[in-house]
């Protein structure tokens, strides 16, 4: 049995979900038992460990673990983000160029600082997943993947995360777009017939927040606008409780925690509990031993006063969604689906929000942070059963448009298949009298015609489901399918041009 995967590695968190021979896709456990796996290295003399806990939350390890590293592999950054991100990263970054950017982290027993680049970094966190994806299909000898990542990277970010995805031991199938990978994950654009929609994919992460809006036409998607905010984030609401957990410590024992890094590190890390806490049950309680002077505290915070604290972020939050709605042309009253992925968006307050914007289906059965690596799967396992040729890292490529539409004749009936991307599809329900369906078609050109014809031959009447495609080749497909019997019948001919 060969298995697939789909890797999703984040700002934050890191994630890999499996195709089964079967078409299910299940999200695969790290040897904690975690289904997602903290995307921090923390760098020591020994070895790199990757998805500590302790390097997530000590503050002893806190200058030699890496975070947020996946964001410095975007070579479209501007100078000023680049910069801004470095300041910010606890641990000390070299380099004046992004290709030049290397971790130095100081350890005891070494005179030299340890060195890491940004790309080892990212190999690091796929052999993780790596280890993790053999222990999900024991016995394969080869491991293929797909991995999703932002929508505005270029090919060379692409390759970047390929490369680092191979010299962990991956065959890298496809590189795709996060919001594709979201619609791949609720099998949006799969539907039978084909439903023409257009579909909103909001992504809140840890660091970042985007909005795409996407049509989808017979089972193509377009994105039509995509609004990015690098600057918010899971951080934002960690920062907001974090303040009021300091305020209600100066508060009760008239001590300043701000005026110590480690008291407000054991803050932070108290505050990013009590999120996650709260995102499952109505009231949340964290132990803090020795805050400030000896100090310890114990403070607990409800649901109803967690989303006070959150009410001043949403319009910042909600905004990229009006902005996309804005520059796609688009009223929210024609967004058919919602899908929402990142692990904010497991806070309640949050999904509500969005929901409320809405009157359609609000995807939100998956969790939000295994979403992409769901979707990553969904696209490896269509690739191993239809390989296309499409590149690694190819996000687009040309497709046949037709332009002119065809006129099908379908027994008594006309069906007119186009404009649009090709191959096109249309699905009709046909009652016949006598044991078959006549099918001729025509397309009139400015310059040619084009004719064909032929016939189903079914071994009884009765009511028929039709299926007409239309591929590339300038073929004709048509397929009917008996609805007691289930018995299918076909044709195939080709648009012949006029002489």
């Amino acid at each position: 049995m060969v298995n697939y995967f789909g890797l999703y590695v984040g700002n934050s968190t890191a994630s890999i979900a499996l195709f089964k021979e079967d078409g299910k896709v299940e999200i695969l456990a790290n040897e904690a038992g975690e289904r997602v796996t903290a995307a921090v290295v923390t760098v020591n003399s020994d070895e790199k460990v990757v998805g500590s806990t302790a390097g997530a939350t000590s503050y002893s390890l806190a200058s030699c673990a890496v975070k947020y590293n996946k964001r410095l592999l975007d070579v479209t950054i501007s100078d000023e983000s680049m910069k801004t991100w470095i300041s910010e990263s606890l641990v000390k970054i070299d380099g004046e160029t992004l290709n030049s950017l290397t971790y130095s982290v100081s350890v005891e027993d070494s005179k030299k600082p340890l060195s890491c680049s940004t790309t080892q970094i990212a190999s690091l966190i796929f052999k993780k997943l790596y280890g993790i994806g053999v222990g999900g299909a024991p016995g394969q000898d080869s491991f293929s993947c797909v991995i999703a990542v932002p929508t505005h990277w270029d090919d060379k970010s692409r390759q970047i995360v390929a490369d680092a995805a191979t010299q962990a031991g991956w065959e890298v199938m496809q590189v795709i777009n996060e919001p594709a990978a979201a619609l791949l994950a609720y099998q949006i654009g799969f539907e039978k017939p084909p439903v023409d929609q257009i579909a909103l994919v909001y992504r809140l992460g840890g660091v970042s927040c985007d909005a795409t809006v996407v049509s989808i036409e017979n089972g193509f998607q377009t994105i039509v606008s995509h609004v990015r905010d690098d600057s918010l984030g899971g951080k934002d609401i960690i920062s907001v409780v974090t303040e009021h957990l300091c305020d209600e410590f100066k508060r009760k024992y008239y001590l300043d925690p701000r005026e110590s890094r480690k008291a407000m590190w054991k803050l932070k890390i108290a505050a990013m509990g009590i999120i996650h806490t709260l995102s499952t049950i109505s009231t949340s309680s964290r132990f803090i031993e020795s805050v400030c002077d000896g100090v310890d505290f114990n403070p607990t915070i409800s649901q109803a006063r967690f989303e006070a604290l959150l009410s001043p972020l949403i319009p910042k939050f909600t905004a990229p969604i009006h902005q996309a709605l804005i520059e796609a042309g688009v009223e929210k009253n024609q967004i058919s689906k919602v899908v929402l992925c990142g692990g904010v968006l497991k806070v309640p307050k949050m999904r509500s929000v969005v929901s409320s914007m809405f009157d359609c289906e609000i995807c939100s059965g998956l969790n939000p942070d295994e979403v992409l690596a769901c979707g990553a799967a969904q696209q490896a396992g269509l690739l191993a059963g239809h390989s296309d040729g499409l590149g690694i890292t190819e996000a687009s490529r040309e497709l046949p448009l037709l332009e002119t539409p065809v006129h099908v004749q379908v027994n008594d009936q006309e069906v007119v298949m186009g404009p649009g991307v090709m191959p096109i599809s249309h699905f009709m329900n046909l009652s016949v009298e006598e044991p078959k369906v006549e099918i001729s078609a025509k397309q009139e050109q400015p310059s040619d015609s084009f004719i064909g014809q032929g016939v189903i031959e079914c071994s009884e009447a009765g009511d028929l489901e039709i299926h007409i495609r239309l591929t590339v080749d300038n073929e004709l497909v048509a397929e009917a399918v008996n609805t007691e019997t289930k018995e299918l019948q076909k044709v195939t001919f080709a648009l012949q041009p006029v002489c």
